[in-house]
């Protein structure tokens, strides 16, 4: 006959919780809880349990109480730094991972997350210094060399910049989204082998803006001689036949894409490392067209609803909703609406859901439904006055037209957007103007500054 263990049932919570049956384990834990109110795993493995499904209040109390009864965990400190950080308690989340590194100076998990939380205030310095301790406790610590790449690119470090930024392999999530084209039996191209009379399959990376900005490296490829077969998704496809250097575009949408074999490949964002790009040497010209007679029609349209001829904005404001950056970039459509006046027609461009809040807003021409693709975008954004953008894959196309528009910004903003020229401009797109917050979340000031440069041009 077997005896069970007084601590099985806590055992089967956690087989549950790890196998992703989150209710079920939060069903077994309460039974733990309620036998046992001061088992400290129960307490936390709820508190972490309430913290994935997003209840962060419930997670910080349980947390607590897992802290009152074993005052002295790291882990424990460290994951109520990660609740307080995600309930908005920045300097609570600071002062828990400072604690767990007091309890233990080597808990390389304390200081990557000291370093984010730091990174994501704009204390670059600091962050950088516990990001390089993390690595040296972890060196296969793959987040901690990620993001401390976002540090040296926004500071002008590009060279070792690029080089951390290979750590996009070793997460898991990223490394993910490319095994399909990583295991393509061709060899990835180094950029020391000579490329004359060779293929190469330049295969994604990313979002449609990050395809956007690093597709200028194909005709650097080209000049050294390959012929660069370019995998786009069918969104870019046709904005993507105005690039230079490219032989072969190839479009997907996801699913089943069996490429063509090269004598080399290369991941999109391995581009600039392997061709040595500096902020003393990127390529700032426009790299994309419009179709001229797109162009055309679309100033038509907008004559039509427009007969006054005002001018006109395109506005976005909004990104793709599975970016975890999303709540922090996108713009409240209402300070975007108040930009509009006797003076200025807006006309959205926004595609997705976020286009459903223009029902609240008939003063403001709705072309979202009339956009098919990148090239639409293209063609309309070259037929009105000024495109006002948040960071989405539009300010991209924008910058790559070379169309002088203005990005508006989140705080602290992607390295990408790293400033040039009194902060206002960027080199990737010198035709850009930067609109920045100074305070995370303070977007009404933004608008503020650009309702006032707005007023200098009217």
């Amino acid at each position: 006959m077997s005896v069970s263990s007084p601590d099985e049932p806590f055992q089967r919570a956690l087989a549950l919780h790890q196998s992703g049956q989150l209710d079920q384990a939060s069903v077994l834990y309460r039974q733990v809880l309620a036998a046992q109110p001061e088992h400290p795993d129960a307490l936390h493995f709820s508190a972490l349990l309430a913290h994935q499904l997003g209840r962060h209040d419930d997670a910080i109390e349980l947390f607590r109480q897992a802290l009152a009864v074993a005052p002295d965990v790291a882990f424990i400190h460290s994951n109520l730094g990660l609740a307080h950080a995600a309930a908005g308690h920045g300097d609570a989340a600071i002062a828990s991972f400072v604690r767990a590194i007091d309890i233990d100076p080597t808990f390389a998990v304390a200081h990557f997350n000291l370093g984010a939380r730091l990174h994501a205030g704009g204390h670059y310095e600091e962050a950088r210094h516990h990001y390089e301790i993390a690595l040296k406790l972890q060196p296969g610590y793959a987040d901690a060399r990620w993001n401390l790449a976002d540090l040296e690119l926004f500071a002008g470090d590009w060279r070792k910049g690029w080089e951390h930024y290979l750590a996009r392999f070793g997460r898991p999530e990223l490394a993910a989204a490319q095994a399909s084209w990583r295991a393509d039996a061709a060899p990835e191209w180094d950029g020391q082998v000579s490329l004359q009379g060779k293929s190469l399959l330049v295969y994604p990376e990313g979002g449609f803006g990050d395809l956007l900005m690093f597709a200028r490296f194909a005709a650097p490829l080209a000049q050294r001689g390959a012929r660069v077969h370019l995998l786009v998704p069918r969104e870019l496809a046709r904005i993507a036949e105005s690039l230079a250097g490219v032989a072969h575009f190839i479009a997907f949408d996801g699913a089943g894409l069996v490429p063509p074999r090269c004598d080399f490949k290369l991941a999109l964002f391995s581009l600039p490392r392997v061709l040595g790009i500096t902020p003393d040497n990127v390529s700032a010209a426009p790299y994309l067209k419009a179709d001229a007679a797109a162009v055309a029609r679309w100033r038509q349209r907008l004559d039509d609803i427009d007969p006054a001829r005002r001018f006109r904005i395109g506005i976005n404001w909004a990104g793709r909703p599975d970016n975890a950056l999303e709540p922090q970039r996108a713009v409240p459509l209402a300070l975007l609406a108040g930009l509009g006046g006797e003076k200025i027609k807006l006309v959205a461009m926004q595609k997705g859901a976020a286009a459903a809040q223009l029902a609240g807003y008939p003063a403001i021409a709705d072309m979202g439904g009339e956009i098919s693709d990148f090239a639409d975008s293209a063609a309309l954004a070259c037929a009105l006055d000024l495109v006002i953008s948040s960071d989405t894959g539009l300010a991209h196309l924008v910058g790559a037209l070379g169309l002088p528009s203005w990005i508006l910004l989140h705080h602290p903003g992607d390295w990408r957007w790293a400033g040039v020229a009194g902060e206002a401009g960027t080199r990737w797109y010198p035709a850009l103007r930067l609109f920045r917050q100074q305070t995370p979340g303070d977007w009404a000031a933004v608008l503020d500054d650009v309702a006032a440069a707005l007023r200098r041009l009217n």
